[in-house]
């Protein structure tokens, strides 16, 4: 059978097709997460890749994130409420929502703001 032809992209194009590929100028902070838990499912399934903005390391509006509290990971959607706190949000119907004051909110080390997800069905070839 005939060869597939083949080539490695350099760094820059590999840049320039990341930064397309998740709507940005740069890639630069991007990384890809596999996602462990089914919280968030439908909307980011368990196994999914999902690009995440690392450079922010704060609550910047309302979003997905990936961050940590006293030590314990989570991935949620986070919204601010009008009376003060925020609510953590999972889109799985069995987690419910949990509101955290202004104060945790702040202290929680954020590790990043999910950007987009790629849904991976897994088939054996």
């Amino acid at each position: 059978p005939p060869a597939i032809p083949t080539r490695s992209l350099g760094a820059t194009e590999k840049d320039t097709f990341m930064a397309q590929l998740v709507g940005k100028k740069s890639s630069d902070g991007i990384c890809l997460v596999n996602v462990p838990t089914d919280s968030m499912e439908p909307t980011i399934r368990k196994g999914d890749i999902v690009f995440l903005d690392t450079k922010v390391n704060a609550y910047s509006g309302d979003g997905i994130y990936a961050f940590a509290i006293d030590g314990a990971l989570f991935i949620k959607r986070i919204q601010k409420m009008i009376g003060g706190g925020y609510r953590m949000i999972s889109d799985n119907e069995i987690y419910p929502p949990e509101q955290i004051s202004d104060d945790v909110c702040e202290n929680a080390k954020f590790i990043g703001r999910f950007i987009r997800t790629i849904h991976i069905e897994a088939v054996n070839l």
